[in-house]
């Protein structure tokens, strides 16, 4: 049996995708940072606006799975199975 997808799957998909944005996120503005030989230094305003971005991509990447997987369900469920099940 496949696990349903809950409410409470999507919120940890979310917040998983969020996590990964932001750690991409922080990871290009260090190779941005060394590509133009500056220090590398963070604002509180630059941490936030990367907040920010990666909760919105993070809400749609959650969003568009958490769809698709309930998309999957509702096809499964309109299969019926075969009467036979040796054929």
């Amino acid at each position: 049996m496949r696990r349903m997808h809950t409410f409470l799957i999507f919120i940890l998909n979310v917040l998983y995708c969020w996590g990964c944005f932001f750690c991409l996120g922080v990871l290009i503005d260090i190779v941005v940072f060394l590509i133009n030989m500056k220090p590398i230094g963070f604002t509180i305003k630059g941490i936030f606006d990367l907040t920010k971005m990666s909760g919105v991509a993070g809400l749609a990447a959650g969003f568009g799975s958490w769809a698709f997987a309930k998309i999957d369900e509702y096809e499964a469920r309109k299969k019926k199975s075969p009467v036979d099940p040796d054929k």
